[in-house]
C-alpha cells in the first residue's frame, strides 16, 4: 500500500517544491491523480489528428486499434487499485 506522506514528497519534487507541504500543491495533485490510469481515447485521437497534420498517413490511425488496455483490466479485475488506493 502507498503511503501517502511519501507520495506528497515525491509530487513536491515534481513540482519542484522543496520538501512536503501539508494541504499544498502536493496535496492537490495527490486528489486530482487516477486511480484506474485508463487512457482517454479521446485524448489519443487528438494526438493523432496533431500528427496527422504533419503526416497526413496518421489521419488513418485509429485510437481504437492502438490501444491496448488489456492489462489495466486484468489488474482492475484483480482488485489491484483497490489494494493500492486502499479502497478510495
Amino acid at each position: 500500500m502507498l503511503n501517502d506522506k511519501i507520495i506528497r514528497h515525491v509530487l513536491d519534487i515534481l513540482i519542484e517544491e522543496h520538501g512536503p507541504t501539508p494541504g499544498g500543491r502536493s496535496q492537490e495533485a495527490l486528489e486530482e491523480l487516477d486511480r484506474k490510469p485508463y487512457p482517454s481515447l479521446e485524448g489519443i485521437r487528438n494526438v493523432i489528428k496533431y500528427v496527422a497534420e504533419q503526416n497526413p498517413k496518421a489521419a488513418n490511425i485509429k485510437a481504437e486499434e492502438i490501444v491496448d488496455t488489456s492489462w489495466l483490466k486484468k489488474l482492475d479485475g484483480e482488485g489491484f487499485f483497490e489494494k493500492v488506493y486502499g479502497g478510495k
